[in-house]
């Protein structure tokens, strides 16, 4: 039998970090380099060739990736043959299971008609009503690629209709796609660190290279009275406030968020600032018409992403106020090109084949929510009370972290944070669990389950209860072989 392909560079480092001295986990890793030999010698294809693919993406590149074949409902197969059930689902975008068959039949019949993008056709409108219907206040939609590009948008567009304030507010620990509003001072993972201010006087700090960090953005500190006295001290130079109304760090609380995003609210509108909702993760998760009716707050504009994209056929709307809106809208005149108008346009934004999916998608969703999220509900729960069963009866310390219908984590040991804020939640994680929880990836991948480096558990309509009975029978037997490897904090 031929050797399986040896990592070498970044790889390396991370294994080094990974297995230390541990004959236990060298031995896994071992396993894993055997069984998706295929994936590794792709891997090291793509290595000579590409760049800021999902395996070999700054900060976050997983360790020994996997290169998949296809995909149904909820299980994966690799290019060695390997089936997985998947906990990853596209960072939560695959809310229906891969592959969903009311999706797959719209893009089919879409197919047929041939359109491309850079054209004007009825289902753009069909789309722009059905976000209207089910968003509350949305007056106006527009369609772009992504969520990144989807806030870059909304700024773009509130600097405008407040006379180009200089100032954008986020919040610490928040990642809004890769912008320049997102990759400052986002969570932990992408900036490697955190602030030593004081959280009323928080730098701006970049979390990449080439981007470039000045004063025209205020961090403030979610889930704090400061955060509102700053927005009040600052109003006049701030042309918005983009927010996660459920930060991943604060997703064990969602009253707290709920709370505090309508005080945040009540306190921009009295100070006369945009709030731009950031859903790409939460819409239309939390309530069918997105986190504004889950919270009760209008803001002036939402942008959403993940689950619009059906089959994964990038596009990301926002919605909002027509007066922020309709500022990149136009009659054709030449005197629109002096007056103003905000430019947000590219060939494919809004192309047919993208608003075919998402139109099916949405209208699942839409038509069939009470079920999809009941029954992620029902399994998120079934998961969380197998792992405290398991942790009873072992002793190891096992938990599920997180909304159900939102990106939820898997935890070993008991992080208590001092209070609910992004640095107190930070500061609760040890590095020693963290090495456990990316040495857990690999053993759940021996055990026929595909997570993310650091596992999250991100559930959908496709999984099934042999599905999470297997997944946590997984979790279990790693769990218990890490504990004999020595590999548990």
């Amino acid at each position: 039998m031929s050797e399986a392909p040896q990592p070498s560079g970044p790889d390396l480092i991370g294994l080094q970090f990974l297995t230390g001295r541990n004959e236990g986990m060298r031995r896994v890793l071992e396993a894993v380099a055997a069984r998706q030999r295929g994936s590794l010698a792709m891997q090291a294809r793509a290595r000579a060739c590409l760049s800021a693919t999902p395996s070999l993406l700054a900060y976050e590149a997983p360790l020994f990736p996997l290169c998949v074949a296809r995909a149904s409902g909820s299980r994966i197969v690799d290019v060695d043959g390997n089936e997985y059930v998947d906990c990853h689902m596209a960072y939560t975008a695959s809310v229906l299971g891969h592959n969903p068959p009311p999706v797959v039949e719209a893009v089919r019949a879409a197919l047929e008609r041939g359109l491309q993008g850079g054209h004007f056709f009825e289902e753009q409108v069909q789309l722009g009503e059905l976000v209207g219907e089910m968003v509350p206040g949305a007056e106006r939609v527009a369609f772009f690629h992504t969520g990144g590009e989807a806030v870059g948008a909304a700024v773009r567009l509130a600097r405008v209709a407040t006379g180009l304030r200089p100032r954008v507010a986020k919040f610490e620990g928040c990642y809004h796609g890769s912008n320049d509003v997102g990759l400052h001072n986002p969570w932990m993972i992408l900036s490697g660190r955190l602030s030593p201010d004081p959280v009323d006087r928080i730098s701006p700090m970049a979390a990449t290279a080439g981007v470039r960090t000045d004063d025209s953005f205020l961090i403030l500190p979610f889930n704090s009275p400061l955060a509102l006295d700053l927005v009040r001290r600052h109003a006049s130079d701030l042309a918005c406030i983009v927010v996660d109304p459920t930060p991943p760090f604060m997703s064990n609380w969602p009253e707290d968020c709920r709370r505090f995003v309508t005080e945040l609210c009540t306190t921009a509108r009295e100070a006369d600032v945009p709030v731009v909702f950031d859903e790409v993760v939460c819409g239309f998760r939390l309530a069918r018409g997105g986190a504004r009716e889950w919270s009760g707050q209008t803001p002036q504009i939402s942008c959403f992403g993940k689950i619009t994209s059906g089959l994964g056929i990038a596009l990301a709307p926002i919605a909002g106020e027509a007066s922020f809106l309709d500022a990149a809208s136009t009659a054709g005149t030449f005197r629109d090109y002096s007056g103003g108008k905000v430019w947000l346009s590219s060939t494919l934004s809004g192309s047919f084949l993208a608003v075919a999916a998402s139109l099916a998608q949405l209208r699942h969703v839409r038509d069939r929510y009470d079920e999809i999220f009941g029954r992620i509900d029902r399994s998120h729960a079934d998961l969380k009370a197998r792992l405290e069963d398991f942790g009873r009866r072992s002793g190891i310390p096992v938990s599920l972290q997180g909304h159900p219908r939102l990106q939820s984590q898997l935890a070993i040991g008991k992080p208590e944070p001092t209070e609910r804020s992004y640095r107190a939640v930070m500061q609760s994680t040890s590095l020693a669990a963290m090495r456990s929880l990316m040495a857990l990836t690999f053993y759940l991948r021996l055990n026929g389950i595909y997570a993310k480096t650091v596992p999250s558990m991100n559930l959908s309509a496709a999984h099934t209860e042999e599905d999470v009975a297997r997944v946590a029978g997984g979790i279990e037997g790693a769990l218990l072989q890490m504990q004999q490897d020595g590999m548990l904090p």
